[in-house]
């Protein structure tokens, strides 16, 4: 049942109701979860199954490269917490960006003038 909710979580982007906070928290509790059963003499499942978990649930095209990136660091991928610090960042970015981008479009609306910080056109 842990493995089917595990599948099931997805993370697509930023929204009020879903972002890459709970999305790692899920993953964090459903982890734990899985551990406390290996201590009743289940098998559960290996760290690097559980990063490709994670990771295969990342649905976002813009943390598409990240993803990869991360996959190919053979000695980093089966640790979730730098993977979560890692991937948390480039998230962070990518909101600051998409803000700036969205600043610059508002800056090139025909017919409108601006000014500039010293208050000049």
């Amino acid at each position: 049942m842990l493995k089917e909710e595990l599948s099931s979580l997805k993370y697509k982007g930023e929204f009020q109701s879903n972002n890459f906070q709970m999305y790692v928290a899920c993953h964090k509790k459903i982890f734990q979860q899985i551990q406390n059963l290996q201590n009743n003499c289940y098998a559960g499942i290996d760290p690097g199954t559980c990063m490709r978990y994670f990771l295969g649930g990342i649905d976002k095209p813009a943390l598409k490269t990240a993803v990869q990136i991360w996959e190919s660091q053979d000695s980093y991928n089966v640790s979730f917490q730098n993977c979560t610090s890692y991937l948390t960042t480039i998230v962070h970015w990518t909101l600051i960006a998409k803000q700036v981008n969205v600043a610059v479009d508002t800056t090139m609306i025909e017919g409108i003038k601006l000014k500039n910080r010293s208050g000049t056109d």
